[in-house]
């Protein structure tokens, strides 16, 4: 008995058994390093590689963005530059380089006229519109023809009614056809109509109101409808002992217009009148 105990004791099966449950042990708890290190960096790499295409997107979009600005910032330069070239261009079709060409009523001596506006140099070295019922205007600035109905005489393209107007209708109907009643101020550019001239081209026995009034009423300050005022050498044009002031303060209160009388001078006369014709010319 004693001897079977002794070899039961001194069996290495217990040694053996320990031995495999502390290896198992170790397996059932060691992990391979690299398996855990892999494991870990993935979220990690895979986080990084998305935001590195989310900024690589929105520089992209940015990029993008400022490209299109650069774009329409060109573009409007380039319309805005196209557009003020074809302005100029314009403006010097309509009325014609300024320099160094001559304008109308301007000498041709040194200097030619500016034939964009349909000038010409005149036997006196003169700019001026040719003389086949042309005309020079200062609105449109250029030549122009006379419609039907108009006279061209010295460079004036006017019209002599043939109906009644008093003095403020009359200068009505000459504004809705772009002229003023007839002036004779010696401020302008172009020759003024003398008194002969007149004399020529009107009906005989027949007044017309002109372009000269007083302004204001009753002030003794003649003017004419483009704004200069009448000139002391005109007083001699009119009818009266080459005075304008012929009438005491009693009728001078209602003879605040100027007619062209029949008998080819300038006469003070009332505004309201009613049987008068008129005389217009183009501006």
């Amino acid at each position: 008995m004693k001897h079977g105990h002794r070899e039961f004791s001194t069996s290495p099966l217990p040694y053996v058994i320990d031995e495999i449950n502390r290896n198992s042990r170790t397996v059932h708890y060691e992990r391979p390093p690299t398996a855990m290190g892999s494991t870990g960096r993935r979220p990690v790499e895979e986080n990084r590689r998305l935001l590195l295409e989310n900024d690589m997107s929105d520089a992209r979009k940015q990029g993008l963005r400022v490209c299109r600005l650069w774009q329409l910032l060109l573009t409007l330069n380039v319309i805005i530059i196209l557009t003020a070239i074809i302005l100029i261009l314009l403006l010097l079709f309509i009325i014609g380089p300024l320099f160094p060409y001559q304008t109308y009523g301007q000498s041709c001596r040194t200097a030619s006229c500016n034939q964009a506006s349909g000038l010409i140099c005149s036997t006196n070295s003169i700019c001026l519109c040719p003389p086949s019922n042309s005309y020079w205007s200062y609105i449109e600035t250029g030549c122009r023809i006379c419609p039907n109905g108009w006279s061209s005489i010295n460079g004036k393209c006017i019209f002599i009614s043939t109906f009644y107007l008093n003095w403020t209708d009359a200068f009505d109907y000459c504004q809705s056809f772009t002229a003023q009643l007839l002036t004779l101020s010696p401020m302008k550019l172009y020759s003024s109509l003398t008194l002969s001239q007149i004399n020529n081209s009107v009906l005989s026995n027949t007044n017309y109101f002109i372009g000269l009034s007083e302004q204001p009423s009753n002030s003794g300050n003649w003017q004419w409808v483009d704004g200069s005022s009448l000139d002391s050498s005109m007083t001699n044009l009119f009818c009266t002992n080459g005075s304008v002031n012929q009438f005491d303060t009693i009728f001078r209160t209602y003879m605040n217009c100027v007619i062209y009388r029949m008998d080819s001078c300038l006469a003070r006369s009332t505004c309201q009148r009613v049987d008068m014709n008129f005389i217009c010319e183009k501006i």
